[in-house]
């Protein structure tokens, strides 16, 4: 049974998917600061270990 499927989505289908998370993102971030204060570096590393490994990944195709 394959869970995962391959799609091949553009740059107009994918924008809008980046932008809800970046506002979502900007809203939790303005409403909740303290909640995720004690986080924010860990928060960070995760993020540029993702960004890192997409940019490994793209880089590879």
């Amino acid at each position: 049974m394959k869970i995962f499927k391959t799609a091949q989505i553009n740059a107009w289908e994918f924008a809008p998917i980046k932008i809800s998370l970046l506002c979502v993102g900007i809203a939790i971030g303005a409403n909740w600061p303290e909640l995720f204060a004690g986080y924010v570096f860990p928060i960070f590393l995760f993020g540029l270990a993702l960004g890192i490994y997409a940019a490994i990944v793209w880089l590879k195709k």
